[in-house]
């Protein structure tokens, strides 16, 4: 320290420590936890029909229907399968059931980009198809439908995305239909070509 300056901060004491793995885990599992509490309380209210999950998937901004997601978890485990398409990006075991994991962006026509720590697997409801994970690049939270501007849906759109909105800040996000997705036969079709 200068003389005169008993009161001056070093500068490594102004570098907030980086949080240790198991402290991320913990903020991840208090984020699903407090993620589920608020889906529990939006699928029985009286907005149940409004709220839906807000995702970043790559470049775009997604929302799923509540009762399609059963649970967010890290993007971790994923065991590669050879011979499969770039947005499939393997498997995972899941509390004991074994589960393929897509790339959302990729599976929608973006890049498949490498895994970052932000990354998250949206495990699905058992009331879809197909057992899966989609992974996405965050997890925003749950909104209300009422603050967006329903938007006309071009006419070239994937018959699985529902809907287009706009929200208070102009940004665009596609309503998803997973049932109908997972319908389409390209979903189903992971083997590469």
């Amino acid at each position: 320290m200068r003389p005169g300056f008993a009161n001056e901060m070093h500068p490594e004491q102004d570098v907030l420590p980086t949080p240790s793995r198991q402290e991320r885990r913990q903020a991840l599992r208090e984020f699903q936890r407090q993620l589920v509490e608020r889906a529990h309380l939006a699928r029985s209210g009286s907005n149940s029909e409004q709220m839906r999950l807000a995702v970043q998937a790559g470049d775009q901004q997604l929302l799923l229907d509540v009762a399609h997601t059963a649970e967010v978890i890290p993007n971790e485990g994923v065991k590669r399968v050879p011979h499969t398409c770039a947005w499939f990006l393997g498997l995972i075991n899941c509390r004991g059931r074994l589960m393929g994991v897509i790339d959302l962006s990729g599976f929608l026509g973006r890049p498949v980009k490498p895994s970052q720590d932000s990354d998250r697997l949206l495990i699905l409801s058992d009331s879809l198809a197909v057992p899966c994970a989609l992974r996405v690049s965050r997890v925003t939270g749950l909104v209300s439908l009422s603050g967006f501007t329903l938007q006309p849906k071009p006419a070239d759109e994937s018959p699985w995305v529902r809907s287009f909105f706009v929200d208070r800040e102009s940004c665009s996000w596609r309503l998803l239909d997973l049932p109908l997705l997972m319908e389409d036969p390209a979903f189903l079709d992971v083997v590469a070509r």
